[in-house]
């Protein structure tokens, strides 16, 4: 009597077809994945190339994509002119009561300008 499950011929067809079928959707998702890529680039604006040009971050800035406030401090300029001590801080309410529980922090000025 012949079994098709004991057949190697059929396993390795089959192993080739979801393989195909595996590469396929692999592929249609890079490709969606860097169209959007390149919309987002397409929308950004312009780096800053001074404090000047920094001026308030826009509202889609300030929070994440799932809605919570990102922006939690930005001080504020006072006049028109540059306030070189600027302080931004960016984060999450959950991410800050992670550093509130923790016993100890490190930090840098990354962003020098």
């Amino acid at each position: 009597m012949y079994h098709i499950e004991e057949d190697p011929d059929y396993f390795q067809g089959s192993l080739r077809l979801v393989y195909k079928i595996l590469f396929r959707f692999y592929v249609q998702y890079r490709v969606a994945r860097a169209r959007s890529m390149i919309l987002q680039w397409e929308n950004l604006p312009p780096n800053p190339k001074t404090l000047s040009n920094l001026g308030t971050l826009p509202v889609r800035y300030q929070k994440t994509l799932t809605g919570e406030h990102f922006l939690i401090y930005d001080s504020p300029d006072g006049d028109d002119s540059v306030n070189v001590d600027r302080v931004v801080v960016l984060s999450i309410q959950r991410n800050l009561k992670l550093l509130a529980l923790s016993d100890c922090c490190f930090l840098d000025r990354t962003f020098k300008v």
